[in-house]
């Protein structure tokens, strides 16, 4: 590792690009999701919002190798999920890492958030939501 980087703090060596993704789609996008924690009386999966997120942006966060994470998964999720908010566990499908599902009362996702244990903590490691 350079000698310059390895004394900044690893919070300060993140990286963020952001991708934009487009597309609407009739259905939801969040499918088969395994909830882990989420609203008690809702009966419909987790599905983004119907009008005004045609667009969906992901923000992609590198780490440097050393990087200290948050000491549970709950932990570095909580700066992610406003107070009335749950967590749903989207199902992992191929060529995708497992997400969290931040939904509202009414199952309607706010934001999907993928986290990994780095060795050193949880980190989250890319953050989907609206654009719009």
């Amino acid at each position: 590792m350079n000698a310059r980087l390895a004394g900044l703090p690893a919070t300060l060596l993140v990286a963020t690009v952001l991708l934009v993704g487009c597309g609407g789609s009739d259905g939801p996008v969040a499918k088969d999701p395994a909830p882990t924690s989420g609203s008690a009386g809702s009966r419909l999966p987790p599905h983004w919002p119907s009008t005004g997120c045609d667009t969906r942006s992901t923000s992609q966060i590198d780490y440097a190798m050393d990087a200290r994470g948050s000491r549970t998964r709950e932990e570095a999720l909580a700066r992610y999920v406003p107070d009335g908010a749950s967590v749903v566990r989207e199902t992992k499908r191929a060529h995708r890492e497992a997400r969290w599902l931040v939904v509202d009362q009414d199952n309607v996702i706010i934001r999907a958030v993928a986290v990994f244990d780095g060795g050193n903590g949880w980190l989250v490691s890319s953050v989907e939501e609206c654009s719009g």
